[in-house]
C-alpha cells in the first residue's frame, strides 16, 4: 500500500489468480490496472508496489509479464 495526499494505491487479489492496482481517489475506488492487461504490447501476470509509491499525482508501479520480465512504470494521476 501507499498513501500521499488525497490518494491511497492497493493491491487486490480476485478470483483465481486476478490481481488488480487499486487506487482511492476523492472518497471513490477504481482500478488502474488488473492482470491481463497490456503494457508496451505484453501481458501483465502480477504487479509491485513500494510504500513510497505515489507521490503527488504520480505513482510508480512495477508489473511482472507473463514471460517473467519486469518493468517499472511511472503514470500521471490527475489528482484534483
Amino acid at each position: 500500500m501507499a498513501a500521499d495526499g488525497k490518494c491511497i494505491a492497493f493491491l487486490a487479489s480476485g478470483r483465481g489468480t486476478t490481481e488488480s492496482l487499486i487506487l482511492w481517489q476523492a472518497g471513490g475506488l477504481r482500478e488502474f490496472a488488473q492482470t491481463g492487461d497490456e503494457f508496451d504490447g505484453q501481458v501483465a501476470h502480477s504487479f509491485g508496489l513500494g510504500p513510497q509509491a505515489l507521490s503527488g499525482e504520480k505513482l510508480a508501479f512495477q508489473v511482472e509479464f507473463e514471460n517473467g520480465e519486469k518493468a517499472l512504470y511511472l503514470s500521471h494521476l490527475g489528482v484534483d
